[in-house]
């Protein structure tokens, strides 16, 4: 009896070990698509504008909208505009995507973090 009683227990340390590492490979892939997206994202037929080149490459740079704003003299309304279109053009979610997508596809030479 005690036999079962402690291969039940080891069998249940197993599962929740098979549950915890599952949950790690997801939130590992969900990184690696993240920080490794495919290198066909833009739309050709939707080039990017020199403001949005420019949103980018602050964006990149680590700038916050108010940044961006002050650095492109628009609002901070125009700026999440822009940070809207380059996602949608880009087909990413966040900042980081972006950057790394922009940096990946060489819209990004430069790094100047003087803003």
């Amino acid at each position: 009896m005690t036999d079962i009683i402690t291969l039940r227990a080891e069998l249940d340390a197993a599962h929740q070990e098979i549950a915890r590492l599952r949950a790690a490979l997801t939130s590992v892939r969900a990184l690696e698509a993240m920080l490794n997206p495919p290198l066909h994202v833009i739309d050709p037929d939707a080039d990017l504008t020199s403001r949005e080149y420019e949103t980018l490459e602050l964006l990149t740079a680590g700038c916050s909208n108010d940044d961006i704003a002050l650095a492109m003299f628009v609002s901070p309304s125009t700026v999440r505009t822009h940070v809207a279109h380059l996602f949608r053009k880009m087909h990413v979610h966040n900042r980081a995507a972006a950057a790394v997508v922009g940096i990946r596809l060489g819209l990004i030479t430069t790094m100047d973090t003087t803003y």
